[in-house]
């Protein structure tokens, strides 16, 4: 197998690194620059944890032997490059300049809209009325779907979930998939459209399973990246920032083991854990809606991008959960069939030892708290030529190959759970 499995060692750092918000929430990113590093000693990855974060924003964590993304804003690049070369760590320019990656991005999507001559597409990256609008279409016109508000977000916006099941949701096993609880990680939301409309062309896995898809956890966040600041990760709640700074990085706000390493206590930074465990509306409506559901959800995938992995629990310790053979044996299969649809390689293993030590996820509080056994992030493309800013011709080759590894999971929730 090409891929490999990361599990035993643990060749990261217990911090995760973030640019302070004044840097990522700007008018342009003329000027700001990615440079790729790969660190081959634990010194240098010391290295670089140790660099000052504030102007610095790490695209991908660092980790031994791996690529190492940075981006950082023009009046700090110099000072980066010479820190690089002091610390005797090579690197290249990846992304010259980041405000052309975005206006590459915004011109292929305006491109598509027109080429599709709807407001719609599910080859597009679309905004978070026009995915309401689309789901709403969906329940009017299939038999076995239904949307349902679960709650609002912190600025009001409806969580608009659709329900796709044959009969009485809740009676068979049931799949939840979600998309966008970071914002500016467009291609999960599409990946998640692209997943339900798999779902409704193969009859079978309506015969045995109920679906769950919230295709945008994070809503006012995506509007705020399609509407401002293309690269804003959080949530924009307010927690009384001195500076003035909004917004929770959903995906360390669940509780289990929140505030439990690999998060921050301070509201400028994009791994902000908020105030507490489920301070956002977001995350307590989606445990309010699973725990309803008790113990019928038997796979949850919250996904993400960039770097094509797929992340086991646990976030916060690299000790394996009781079922990992289990859950990790399905991975195992996942992958390959994801692999056997384009070429694409995904790595498995537990965050810590790909990443970086992580608490107060999803998916450790799907596993941990509601007893999903089949708990998974991922990671989709790519792996850093365009990063978060993955144009829209890439929406139909990681939609195929994601769902094939999400069959997968499903097959054997139909075979152990049905």
């Amino acid at each position: 197998m090409m891929y490999r499995t990361a599990w035993i060692i643990f060749s990261t750092l217990c911090t995760v690194k973030s640019m302070h918000d004044r840097f990522i929430d700007v008018q342009s990113y003329n000027g700001y620059k990615v440079l790729r590093v790969v660190p081959r000693t634990r010194q240098q990855v010391e290295f670089l944890a140790n660099l000052p974060e504030e102007h610095l924003d790490f695209w991908t964590e660092p980790g031994l032997n791996r690529n190492v993304d940075i981006m950082t804003h023009p009046h700090h690049i110099d000072f980066l490059k010479d820190a690089l070369y002091n610390g005797g760590i090579q690197f290249t320019e990846m992304v010259e300049d980041v405000q052309r990656l975005v206006e590459l991005e915004r011109e292929a999507v305006e491109m598509m809209g027109v080429k599709a001559g709807t407001n719609f597409s599910i080859f597009n990256y679309n905004q978070y009325p026009q995915i309401v609008q689309h789901l709403n279409s969906i329940a009017e016109s299939v038999a076995e779907a239904e949307t349902e508000v679960i709650g609002q977000s912190w600025e009001g916006r409806d969580l608009v979930l659709l329900k796709l099941c044959s009969g009485v949701c809740g009676d068979k096993p049931g799949i939840w998939i979600d998309g966008g609880i970071h914002a500016r990680e467009w291609i999960s939301p599409a990946t998640v459209l692209w997943t339900i409309d798999e779902v409704l062309s193969d009859p079978s896995m309506l015969t045995s399973l109920d679906w769950y898809f919230l295709p945008v956890v994070n809503p006012d966040g995506y509007t705020f990246t399609h509407e401002h600041t293309r690269l804003w990760r959080k949530t924009r709640s307010y927690h009384n920032s001195l500076l003035g700074c909004r917004g929770t990085d959903a995906n360390r706000n669940f509780g289990h083991h929140w505030n439990d390493g690999g998060s921050s206590g301070d509201k400028c930074f994009d791994t902000y854990h908020g105030p507490e465990a489920f301070s956002e509306p977001e995350t307590a409506a989606i445990r309010d809606f699973i725990l309803a559901k008790k113990g019928s959800i038997k796979y949850y995938n919250n996904m993400h991008s960039y770097s094509q992995f797929v992340l086991l629990s646990w976030g916060y310790t690299t000790d394996p959960p009781e079922n990992y053979l289990q859950f990790y044996t399905a991975a195992d299969k996942g992958v390959e069939a994801l692999r056997a649809v384009n070429g694409t390689e995904y790595l498995v293993g537990c965050i810590p030892c790909i990443l970086y030590v992580a608490s107060g996820g999803a998916s450790d509080w799907a596993l941990g708290a509601a007893g999903v056994p089949y708990a998974y992030s991922m990671e989709l493309r790519d792996t850093g030529r365009y990063g978060f800013l993955l144009p829209p011709s890439f929406i139909e080759p990681v939609g195929r190959e994601t769902w094939q590894f999400h069959r997968t999971i499903a097959l054997d929730v139909i075979e152990n759970y049905s």
